[in-house]
């Protein structure tokens, strides 16, 4: 399927449409279409402030395109992405994407950069695409992708991989790498913080290296696959990591009010004296599973697991907001909270965020015992998780 709207001249998308009963063409307000225009004139404005100026939403673009009924729906991803035009019948207007163009009937010409990037998708002026050659671009490409993807609904579960299979044939292509179910091998240690809550990718996967330190060592990842091309129909998987990490227990704080307010606390069962500055520090949590009062026993289920013992990986430190003044520094800390199962191996439950200054301590820890200093650029590159200095905060797991 991937192979046909790669291949097509022109796809033609009913982008306002629910179903198929609807068709392309809408009953719609003609003056929606006719632009807004004001005049500036004031002595205390700049020059360039002053004439004629255009008004317009700056989201209608996602609003109309990119949110549209049609765009929510997981197996029109790939058509959008890998077809090389298309034309969106919305619900006000007609618009044109293609890779050096994004143009409406409001704007033939094309639109305006705010009108087409928002937080979920960088048209930048063009249409969502694979098709580049610098890994920065591909990367942040993919992110994109999977962010986006995310975001969609599909109506049978089963068909999650199936339904990027064509966009996942054509990023391996471009990245020549080997594809584990939605993640890269090259630099998988960027993608595992993963948020389905949030509904969001690791950004790390996209972001520039410079003043990141990362704590995790993929030793060994690999998906077996019923499909000849290794896209879909997955079967099992295996992923052993050696990291920084701590047992604990989490639980909720005194701060109603905050997001994810929840703290370390003591592990009842294995207790690791090198973390005990960091019992009562704040956490940000995103669990990846959830439910309401109407499910009673997966909510007592979920209650149990998450007061047990777990066990916290820190994966990465990244420092948000370089400044040569320490106490201005934003430092981002960040892992996956695992579930300890049977034959040594891990589930995932949940990850987490860590801001100044409990990250100030994490690193302190890690930075005292090689003899650096807590900076997240003092540490980059210098972390050696089989140095024996860290033998008592590292764990090696096996995560299924």
């Amino acid at each position: 399927m991937g192979l046909i709207y790669k291949h097509a001249s022109c796809n033609i998308a009913a982008t306002w449409a629910k179903d198929g009963s609807q068709g392309c063409f809408n009953t719609r307000d003609p003056a929606i279409l006719t632009p807004t225009i004001i005049t500036l004139k004031a002595k205390n404005l700049e020059p360039e402030t002053t004439g004629e100026f255009l008004m317009m939403r700056s989201e209608t673009y996602w609003r109309s395109v990119g949110h549209a009924p049609l765009n929510k729906r997981g197996w029109v991803l790939q058509e959008r992405y890998l077809t090389p035009r298309q034309i969106n019948f919305a619900e006000d207007e007609v618009s044109w994407e293609c890779p050096q163009l994004v143009a409406s009937e409001g704007f033939p010409d094309g639109l305006p950069g705010s009108a087409t990037t928002t937080d979920h998708v960088r048209l930048q002026n063009s249409k969502p695409r694979q098709d580049y050659h610098d890994q920065h671009d591909l990367r942040r490409a993919w992110s994109d992708l999977v962010r986006n993807y995310s975001s969609c609904k599909l109506k049978f579960y089963t068909d999650k991989m199936i339904a990027i299979a064509g966009l996942a044939r054509s990023f391996r292509e471009r990245f020549d790498d080997v594809y584990l179910a939605g993640m890269w091998k090259k630099n998988l240690h960027k993608q595992l913080c993963c948020c389905e809550s949030a509904v969001q990718s690791d950004d790390d996967f996209s972001r520039e290296e410079r003043g990141s330190a990362y704590f995790t060592e993929v030793m060994d990842a690999s998906v077996e696959s019923q499909h000849p091309s290794g896209l879909h129909s997955f079967v099992s998987g295996n992923l052993k990591v050696r990291a920084i990490a701590m047992w604990a227990r989490i639980r909720e704080g005194l701060d109603a009010e905050d997001s994810c307010p929840f703290m370390i606390t003591a592990s009842n069962t294995v207790r690791n004296d090198a973390f005990t500055e960091l019992v009562g520090t704040d956490l940000e949590v995103y669990w990846d599973e959830e439910c309401g009062e109407e499910e009673p026993e997966l909510r007592k289920k979920l209650q149990d697991i998450r007061q047990s013992d777990l066990l916290l990986i820190y994966f990465s430190g990244i420092d948000c907001s370089p400044s040569d003044d320490e106490d201005d520094r934003v430092v981002k800390v960040k892992g996956l909270i695992l579930v300890p199962g049977v034959n040594g191996e891990f589930t995932r439950a949940g990850m987490f965020f860590q801001y100044h200054p409990e990250t100030k301590t994490v690193l302190r820890i890690i930075g005292g015992r090689l003899g650096l200093g807590p900076d997240v650029t003092s540490l980059l590159d210098k972390i050696d998780l089989g140095d024996p200095r860290l033998a008592d905060l590292v764990e090696t797991v096996s995560i299924i």
